[in-house]
């Protein structure tokens, strides 16, 4: 009998900033890397959680400033402490990446009163 698992990416921190602060929560780099990890191998598998890993669109309004290289796509998954989403209600905290992986941005919903995105600070 053979078992086949999902390729697990692993991915050095790069350009992941030590940590993020993001309304008075604050994520670690291990937390960033976690989530990318996640949305990277979700993404590559077909999986998706609660519809994540899914495209992540800059709007000049927001003033978002992505650190990667451009994509033509960028992805956006939960980012939680201390574990990876794994489905569920996902939170207000958004890490960005493009789809090998790389760090964009970590951003959060400042509001409930619509759909935006703030970007945490570094």
């Amino acid at each position: 009998m053979t078992v086949s698992a999902s390729p697990i990416v692993k991915r050095a921190y790069g350009s992941i900033p030590n940590s993020a602060s993001c309304g008075g929560h604050t994520f670690s780099r291990s937390d960033i890397n976690t989530a990318i990890n996640t949305g990277v191998n979700d993404n590559n598998s077909g999986s998706s959680p609660s519809g994540y890993p899914h495209a992540y669109y800059q709007y000049a309004d927001e003033h978002i400033t992505l650190s990667c290289n451009d994509a033509s796509d960028y992805l956006e998954f939960p980012l939680e402490n201390n574990r990876a989403f794994t489905g569920g209600s996902p939170g207000a905290y958004r890490a960005i990446f493009t789809e090998d992986g790389e760090f964009c941005a970590v951003v959060y919903h400042a509001s409930t009163s619509d759909n935006s995105f703030a970007q945490c600070r570094y």
